[in-house]
């Protein structure tokens, strides 16, 4: 049974990513709050009717593009934070100081992959 209100905060939809405005309906399901009558949601069943593909496999396609989005934005969070700390030290150690820190967090692996 899904949970149903209106939104007291404008907030973005879990399932379609389409923004949420103050008042508008969202229903919980799966743990997270969506829009009341998704569009994401209807549109991928239409589409499913329409090509005569099975529903799972479109949503499954959307599962799958949920999951990169996700770890796109994990990846931007993580660049923010990274440029955030070497601001901070080249301001309160200087340019050498935060050169060599960035330098040893190369060395360990901590900046990610290149």
């Amino acid at each position: 049974m899904a949970v149903t209100m209106a939104a007291r905060f404008p907030s973005r939809c879990r399932s379609c990513g389409g923004k949420v405005r103050v008042g508008d309906p969202i229903s919980k399901r799966n743990g997270a709050w969506v829009h009341g009558s998704c569009p994401a949601e209807l549109a991928t069943v239409r589409e499913a009717r329409l090509s005569g593909s099975a529903p799972y496999e479109v949503l499954e396609e959307r599962a799958i593009e949920r999951q990169r989005r996700q770890r796109a934005d994990a990846e931007y969070a993580a660049g923010q934070e990274d440029a955030r700390r070497e601001k901070f030290n080249r301001e309160m150690f200087g340019d050498a100081y935060a050169a060599a820190e960035e330098f040893a967090r190369d060395l360990r692996g901590l900046n990610g992959e290149w």
